[in-house]
């Protein structure tokens, strides 16, 4: 069974405003991005060896 991938965006100045997918803030209009967690996982993904 695989587990299902989903990656979390938040806006860099309104951090409460979430999605699943990349959009805009509904609050100032920002591009959302991935959230600080989800760029340490793509750190921690990366430095993994390849299997």
């Amino acid at each position: 069974m695989k587990a299902e991938i989903t990656k979390n965006y938040s806006c860099p100045m309104h951090i409460n405003v979430t999605s699943n997918k990349p959009g805009k803030c509904t609050q100032c209009g920002m591009d959302l991005s991935l959230s600080p967690k989800e760029k340490r996982k793509v750190v921690v993904m990366n430095a993994l060896p390849a299997r």
